[in-house]
């Protein structure tokens, strides 16, 4: 199962850019050059929705897409972290973000992408505990999982729990160029929240 008719709607750069509806939406969020896009596609089924950057730090505004014909949004949130990106754009992001979790009401969950082969960091933890605060469901996706060996993946799960103080009980979808059934996963999971 993949989702059908998704299309890109528009790129905001604040609250005064989103659209005024009640149409749920569901946003992405990770590290810059995590796979978001890499996933948007995957799910939609379509590799030209949302444009893979070789270049990190390409996204700096909220990209909304509908899809199946308003049924649902999802919302690909700038990536963060990466050196490239000013002290200026840093803090335009963080304004952003934090408008979006905490006053969008139709915001109905998130999906956290972690770089399977990285130790979580000070900028994971401030977005997960972000939506923790703004009582955001979350559903974590361990990106590039197909780029572990054995013994890094027998430990994923503990190195994860360790950066964000949760429990090793932790459900965690691991995508990988290898396999699809993840994509179903994420999915299934989705509409679990809308």
């Amino acid at each position: 199962m993949i989702l059908k008719n998704a299309k890109f709607v528009l790129s905001a750069p604040n609250k005064n850019s989103w659209i005024d509806d009640d149409i749920s939406e569901i946003v992405l969020l990770g590290r810059s050059n995590v796979g978001k896009s890499t996933l948007i596609n995957a799910i939609t089924g379509n590799n030209k929705i949302a444009k893979v950057s070789s270049t990190p730090g390409r996204t700096r505004l909220l990209n909304f897409f509908d899809i199946n014909n308003s049924e649902f949004r999802l919302v690909d949130a700038p990536g963060y972290g990466y050196a490239g990106v000013s002290k200026k754009n840093d803090k335009n992001f963080a304004v952003m973000m934090s408008e979006y979790l905490s006053l969008r009401s139709n915001l109905k969950g998130a999906l956290f992408l972690l770089d399977s082969r990285r130790t979580p960091n000070s900028d994971d933890v401030v977005i997960y505990n972000n939506l923790v605060n703004n009582n955001i469901p979350i559903i974590m996706i361990a990106t590039k999982y197909d780029k572990l060996n054995q013994s890094e993946r027998a430990t994923l799960k503990r190195k994860i729990s360790l950066a964000f103080g949760i429990s090793e009980e932790i459900e965690l979808i691991k995508s990988s160029n290898l396999e699809t059934i993840w994509i179903e996963k994420v999915i299934s999971k989705i509409y679990e929240l809308i």
